[in-house]
């Protein structure tokens, strides 16, 4: 794997210190094995955090992450991911 973009969503009324940790650790386990990681730096919670995410959201990527950091609904994920060609785990 040489790229991917990881997408963490979270609520902000669950444990938000939990995901970030969570999101993190998936993070750093990425870079471990060698893929270089793109996406939002910090949790998409709120519609203000998927309009920006999806503004920085890298078009031509190959592997799409969609990490539930704590309990999401699917709005962000559908925002986000229904205009990329790239495969979605």
């Amino acid at each position: 794997m040489s790229s991917c973009t990881l997408i963490p969503l979270a609520r902000p009324t669950f444990d938000v210190a939990a995901a970030q940790k969570f999101f993190d650790s998936a993070r750093d386990l990425l870079s471990e094995i060698g893929a270089s990681v793109n996406g939002p730096t910090s949790l998409v919670m709120t519609p203000e955090d998927t309009a920006s995410a999806e503004a920085n959201l890298k078009s031509d990527e190959k592997l799409y992450i969609l990490f539930n950091a704590s309990f999401a609904d699917a709005s962000a994920a559908v925002s986000l991911l229904s205009k990329v060609s790239g495969d979605v785990l």
